[in-house]
């Protein structure tokens, strides 16, 4: 009775999902990449942000400090567009980025510029 107690409770340990959530995927990625963990930043990504992390990468993977405040995200089947509220050194910054579902994962696809130069955290007003 105890063996198959402990086989069922396996079996139900093993069926539970890791997947991280595209808030999730966002806050790690902006997490890896601000404590000097790019490889670990790469592994969320696919697309032109790989180059971005790329360069981080040849530039030494420095940290630098940042608080992320909240990440806001739209979902439409299986693209997301995220806003990355944080604060770097006290001042306020958003980044927005595009994600794609891959398999069961949300990767980083790409960084979208322009989109950065507000502080707004209207979900309506960040997409």
């Amino acid at each position: 009775m105890k063996l198959l107690l402990t086989s069922i409770i396996i079996v139900i340990l093993s069926s539970c999902s890791t997947t991280l959530s595209t808030e999730e995927t966002v806050e790690e990625f902006t997490l890896s990449l601000s404590e000097g963990r790019c490889e670990d930043a790469i592994m969320l990504t696919t697309g032109t942000i790989n180059e971005t992390v790329q360069q981080h990468i040849d530039m030494g993977c420095e940290e630098f400090k940042t608080t992320v405040d909240s990440v806001l995200c739209k979902i439409d089947d299986d693209k997301a567009r995220c806003r990355c509220f944080e604060t770097r050194n006290e001042i306020q910054m958003a980044f927005s980025y595009n994600l794609l579902k891959t398999g069961d994962s949300w990767k980083i696809k790409e960084h979208v510029k322009g989109a950065d130069l507000f502080w707004n955290e209207n979900l309506e007003d960040a997409f």
